[in-house]
């Protein structure tokens, strides 16, 4: 029997049988895991409150034929997020990306480190919290290898200074000369934080004003695109 300690990222929990849970959380040391947490809804339980969603625990578990919490620490419940109904939103939003971009049993040190800035950011005094999912997204993105080219059109290779098209089969944007359908372009200022983000310049979060609705769209359009070539 295994015996292992780290820290994790509570993501989600489902309920197994009449006092059990699944956990699915997101390790320093070891990346995704799902843990199985024997009795945990019982009132005499030790691993009540250590295992929340959207919660840093400290865990313990054994390796024998499923992987079992034995013992579950909440280091910050992060109730400034649970209290606030958008920055509960982002952070759920964060969370289902986890779960669906990453594998079991992959430890990533660059995706750990991105969960603990955007954690960290939503509990402070963040204004404008659905913008830092798209900050998250993009950023996951390019840590898995998804990045796109953002210096310059991928059909011309002139700088891109204007709107611009999302070109994802081909790696990145065009600018407004080359695309073929002008509905497709996006705002200049979208474009540019897609560029922002993917430079990792998390500057453009402190901004309150930035209208978010374009920027929302051409991510999730490329993050589908991702998870149809994943398959």
């Amino acid at each position: 029997m295994r015996r292992h300690v780290t820290q994790a990222y509570i993501l989600t929990k489902y309920l197994r049988g009449e006092a059990d849970s699944l956990c699915v959380v997101f390790t320093k040391d070891f990346g995704k895991l799902v843990l199985r947490a024997g009795g945990e809804h019982k009132i005499t339980s030790k691993l009540r409150g250590g295992l929340e969603p959207l919660s840093l625990s400290t865990l313990e578990f054994v390796e024998v034929r499923t992987m079992r919490i034995t013992d579950a620490v909440s280091s910050h419940r992060f109730p400034s997020i649970k209290r606030n109904l958008s920055r509960q939103r982002t952070a759920r939003a964060i969370v289902e990306l986890t779960d669906a971009m990453m594998r079991e049993g992959e430890p990533d040190e660059k995706v750990w480190l991105l969960l603990e800035e955007c954690f960290f950011r939503l509990s402070a005094s963040i204004s404008n919290s659905p913008l830092l999912y798209y900050y998250f997204l993009w950023k996951i993105l390019l840590i898995l290898g998804y990045a796109l080219k953002v210096s310059s059109c991928v059909f011309c290779g002139l700088p891109i200074g204007g709107p611009a098209a999302l070109d994802a089969e081909n790696g990145g944007f065009r600018c407004s000369a080359c695309c073929k359908n002008p509905d497709t372009l996006v705002p200049a200022e979208v474009f540019s934080a897609v560029r922002t983000f993917l430079n990792g310049t998390p500057g453009l979060l402190s901004q309150t004003s930035f209208h978010h609705k374009g920027l929302g769209e051409i991510s999730e359009a490329y993050l589908s695109y991702v998870k149809e070539v994943v398959q």
